[in-house]
């Protein structure tokens, strides 16, 4: 179990890192937003999924607050929707946008 947390405390430590070097200064609102807007939806969704017992993580901080895993919902899948959204292609047309999505 040391392992697990040390895995979630690497995570706390990367992921910050990689927001501040990836994130243009021109584009902080847009991934502000993103990263606030996933975050709703990543909370809304497990905690519905874990009350109805879909969704386990036996490995969590906060283990008397709540059953999700805080460092997933709160700084992992955002990081990763506003590194999505950064690198998406603007002016792709529509076969290749879904193609991207599909492959993801």
């Amino acid at each position: 179990m040391e392992l697990d947390y040390g895995v979630l405390i690497i995570l706390w430590i990367i992921m910050p890192i990689v927001l501040w070097n990836v994130i243009p200064r021109d584009r902080l609102r847009e991934a502000i937003a993103v990263f606030l807007f996933f975050q709703m939806l990543t909370w809304l969704f497990s905690i519905g999924l874990t009350y109805a017992e879909l969704l386990n993580a036996p490995v969590r901080f906060f283990k008397h607050a709540t059953k999700i895993n805080f460092t997933m919902e709160y700084l992992v899948f955002p990081t990763i929707a506003i590194l999505f959204q950064l690198s998406f292609p603007k002016k792709a047309n529509f076969i290749r946008r879904y193609f991207i999505i599909c492959s993801g």
